[in-house]
């Protein structure tokens, strides 16, 4: 059986990955994709850096760190097939390093999407080696199987409709660019992430994908990595699929027993569409954008047919670990 017309098999994917474990970090991120696949998910959300690894810190000042990133994705377009996936990884461009997501579909690259909203204060200090990429630009990225655009970007897929990337910090800023894609048509925002934990922060996070997700009216999808990826910063691995305001899925966090961790959901496209349709506000952003007082990204057509092959499987088990017991009262604020 198929799926109902105008629905998506959608998934997010928290990987335990280690600064300079390029092997690992790669095989894990292979393993995400054959177990969305096996669920029935055709759109794939890995997280941020996920390639090279968060924490990579002075590394990125090293040659063969952007190379081996570079690598790593070249690899990983050939297990795409039939599916589009979102994987994050260091860039240079024009001699600037750029923290981006690489968009791949159907064993091609179709697009890089640059981080914004660079983070830092408290343990972030990405502006010592990343550039923030300008809202609204596009520009020519080349590789050696071709040119691809690089900048602010809505793509879009047949089976998945039209899709957007925001970054990690580019999420928590009031003037995020996922709102004006989602205001060019998006249905679909992806939040790759590389979010470390801290008491409190799990809560602010579930409140805003829910509020984003109402107040774009999308289908918004959350991901962060797992574990320690070379510092002191641990991270939670929180994932999240919410579609207007409500949580369709949550991932499971603080996992010890695997590497790799997959939550999935089918999105109803057409209700997301009928709830914009309902409300003048936001014919009325709409109208702002095409006068131009709006950023209008580029649009990108993603070659290939990409409608979920069937009924999805039984949700997965997010039963906690024993041993994290005592955060079951801790998460009621955290």
């Amino acid at each position: 059986m198929s799926l109902p017309p105008d629905t998506v098999h959608v998934a997010v994917a928290a990987l335990n990955q280690t600064v300079g474990d390029w092997s690992g970090n790669l095989s894990r991120a292979r393993e995400a994709i054959a177990r969305a696949r096996a669920r029935g998910a055709t759109f794939l959300v890995l997280p941020e850096m996920c390639l090279s690894g968060y924490s990579i810190e002075d590394r990125l000042l090293m040659r063969g760190t952007v190379s081996r990133s570079w690598a790593s994705l070249e690899a990983l377009k050939e297990d795409t097939a039939g599916m589009v996936v979102l994987a994050g990884l260091p860039i240079r461009h024009r001699d600037v390093l750029y923290n981006a997501v690489a968009v791949l579909a159907d064993r091609q690259l179709c697009g890089i999407v640059p981080k914004e909203h660079l983070a830092n204060g408290d343990v972030h200090y990405e502006n010592r080696w990343f550039s923030g990429w300008p809202r609204g630009l596009v520009e020519t990225y080349r590789t050696a199987d071709g040119d691809v655009p690089l900048g602010t970007l809505l793509f879009e897929a047949e089976g998945i409709g039209p899709f957007g990337v925001e970054i990690c910090e580019d999420g928590w800023q009031a003037n995020r660019p996922g709102s004006d894609i989602a205001l060019a048509g998006a249905t679909l925002i992806a939040n790759p992430s590389a979010s470390w934990f801290a008491v409190s922060k799990h809560a602010i996070r579930r409140q805003l994908v829910q509020q984003v997700s109402r107040q774009d009216r999308v289908a918004y999808l959350y991901t962060s990595l797992i574990g320690c990826d070379a510092t002191r910063l641990v991270f939670d691995g929180a994932a999240f699929i919410a579609q207007e305001g409500s949580l369709l899925a949550e991932g499971q966090r603080f996992g010890f027993c695997e590497e790799v961790y997959v939550t999935d959901a089918v999105v109803d496209l057409s209700r997301l569409r009928r709830q914009r349709e309902g409300h003048g506000s936001w014919r009325q952003q709409v109208e702002r954008q095409q006068r131009g007082e709006v950023c209008q990204p580029q649009r990108v057509s993603v070659a290939g047919q990409f409608g979920s092959p069937g009924i999805p499987n039984t949700p997965l088990s997010t039963e906690r670990d024993a041993s994290l017991e005592w955060l079951q009262t801790t998460d009621r604020l955290t």
